[in-house]
């Protein structure tokens, strides 16, 4: 079966290049592979998933700023924030 990921899929992207499959990810981050699908399709937004679930992931993938997690375009917008 060959799945389409949103383009703007950050999370499928960090997940790839660290070697992971999402079941992996899945069993190091304790988040359900569904969600993490739901994730990468674009079905639930990075935005909306909850901090712990955010923390989870970027533990697991090796990424320090949680910024990292988002889109592109949305990485950007919070570090104009910060400003």
């Amino acid at each position: 079966m060959n799945i389409k990921y949103k383009e703007d899929s950050r999370l499928a992207e960090l997940r790839t290049k660290a070697g992971l499959s999402q079941g992996k990810l899945s069993r190091a981050t304790g988040i359900h592979v569904m969600v993490i699908s739901k994730i990468e399709r674009g079905v639930t937004k990075m935005e909306n998933v909850t901090l712990k679930n955010a923390i989870a992931l970027a533990d697991a993938l090796g990424v320090m700023d949680l910024r990292e997690l988002l889109p592109e375009g949305k990485q950007a917008q919070g570090q104009e924030q910060n400003k």
